[in-house]
């Protein structure tokens, strides 16, 4: 019987945790994020995991806690592993090895964050089925042990995994020998491990098709599971593939039994591929090839630049400092256009004030999109002219500073107009907003009201004129301030501010 002590380290994680912010003691703090980000993971509560070493990553990289970065990129990459996303977890092992080569160059230790690291990275291309690199990996891992005289425990893991990628490959007699001698070890010292490898050696001897004994090895790692609550994510495995060595033995009863169990918690918490779950790591892209065009388009128009002569350089300044002035004029008209057309049209929707409440909600629906789609409009506006004034800045360094005043008045009277036209289309978002929260920042106000209208990350970020980390810190802070579970959406909770809908906001 395997006996785990993390319902323990739970407690006093939970128990130490506010007597360290108290305190203002940030190793510990990111530590104590580390260590409930593994229990977390282990009970396959993978959100709330990622969230810890979201916080844990944040702290160590202001204090710059190398060893702590290591900790966190390593288990982001495992996260990331999990949900088969392998390039990003891929990216997140490789900074931890950096770290982990520069703490070791500078300080001359921590060498057995290496083996960490390299056995991570080795499960990342196990799971791709890159079996040869994963053998690579795990030969470093081992090589980096023997070379600095390390603890030899991380070797049963290492042979665990070297066994079951000579099970995957049909080496079987070679499987055996590491699997068994991994095995023996976890079940000596009471490891949760001892989940894997009996059920990796349950595998080997069902390729055998000695079901007794695969059956043995399948009901001892389910056992374990169910004592201990680690590597819970495995138990639907478990149970049908015991279910299959049962009915290869002819138990029939026992049997369906099995796996009936198996469909009974298939929708469990600790189903590993939980859609919930996997949500968390959706990212979006859909500007990444935008992105690169204008980084192309920067990188041929600084080569033009250089192999023109002076004249060539003034003209194409004058001409850059005429388009800054016709985008910067451009852009004002039309967001004036705009409100103007917003008022006419407002000044319509309140004759029409008899009209049911279902026809001033779809009026509404129709002007949030427009706002959206003319705020989207400003955004490539003012990343234009920000390429403009780079070249401007190049050129002519006296009419950029003149210009930079100018463009700069303009960006604040353009989001000045964006707030005056969505608080008309928005009537009583913010004292609502105020009225629920009143503990929201003025800038944070500005966040919630942009989330309504469905704006992502990345185009907050270009809109305010902020770092995209700046962006998902306030939106962490928004969500704490509001009190908001894990499983409640952010941009659902805030759209629902103004549920309740007057149609004499149109009489007004």
């Amino acid at each position: 019987m395997i006996v785990t002590d993390r319902d323990s380290a739970f407690i006093l994680y939970n128990q130490v945790f506010p007597i360290f912010k108290e305190i203002d003691d940030t190793t510990h703090i990111i530590k104590c994020h580390i260590g409930l980000s593994d229990i977390y993971k282990n009970k396959g509560q993978y959100s709330i995991a990622y969230n810890h070493l979201w916080d844990a990553l944040l702290m160590a990289e202001e204090v710059k806690d190398t060893l702590s970065l290591v900790d966190v990129h390593k288990d982001l990459g495992g996260l990331y592993t999990i949900y088969e996303k392998y390039d990003d977890a891929l990216a997140h092992l490789k900074t931890s090895l950096g770290f982990t080569k520069s703490f070791i160059t500078a300080h001359n230790t921590g060498h057995a964050n290496l083996t960490k690291v390299y056995y991570a990275i080795a499960i990342n291309h196990l799971k791709r089925k890159q079996y040869q690199t994963a053998l690579d990996y795990l030969d470093s891992c081992s090589i980096t042990k023997q070379k600095f005289n390390l603890s030899p425990s991380n070797t049963a893991y290492v042979d665990a995994q070297r066994g079951y990628i000579y099970l995957k490959t049909n080496l079987l007699t070679e499987s055996l020998k590491y699997l068994d001698s991994a095995h023996q070890y976890f079940e000596k010292n009471n490891l949760p491990y001892y989940v894997m490898t009996s059920l990796f050696l349950g595998d080997l001897y069902a390729k055998q098709a000695n079901w007794r004994k695969a059956s043995q090895f399948y009901f001892n790692s389910l056992q374990t599971i169910e004592s201990t609550k680690i590597h819970s994510d495995v138990k639907v495995e478990i149970l049908k593939k015991l279910a299959h060595a049962y009915k290869k033995l002819g138990h029939v009863n026992e049997a369906f039994t099995y796996l009936d169990k198996s469909m009974a918690i298939t929708d469990s918490l600790f189903n590993a591929k939980s859609a919930i779950n996997n949500a968390l790591f959706q990212i979006k892209n859909k500007y990444e090839e935008t992105i690169k065009e204008k980084d192309k388009f920067i990188r041929n128009q600084n080569l033009t630049i250089e192999r023109n002569d002076i004249i060539q350089s003034r003209f194409k300044v004058s001409i850059a400092f005429l388009l800054v002035g016709i985008f910067v004029i451009a852009v004002m008209v039309k967001m004036r256009y705009k409100l103007r057309k917003a008022s006419m049209e407002k000044s319509q929707i309140k004759m029409q004030a008899h009209y049911d409440r279902e026809k001033a909600d779809e009026i509404i629906n129709i002007k949030s999109r427009e706002l959206t789609a003319n705020t989207l409009q400003m955004i490539e506006k003012d990343q234009t002219i920000d390429e403009l004034m780079q070249k401007l800045k190049e050129g002519s360094p006296a009419s950029y500073k003149l210009m930079k005043v100018k463009v700069s008045k303009g960006n604040k009277d353009m989001w000045e107009q964006f707030n005056k036209r969505f608080t008309e289309v928005n009537a009583d978002f913010y004292d609502k907003l105020r009225e629920k929260h009143p503990d929201l920042t003025p800038t944070e106000q500005k966040h919630c009201a942009l989330i309504k209208l469905n704006f992502d990350s990345k185009e907050m970020a270009s809109l305010l004129h902020i770092s995209l980390n700046s962006v998902h810190i306030s939106r962490h802070r928004i969500r704490k301030k509001m009190g908001l579970e894990r499983d409640v959406n952010l941009s659902n909770y805030i759209a629902d501010v103004m549920t309740t809908k007057h149609a004499d906001h149109f009489q007004s």
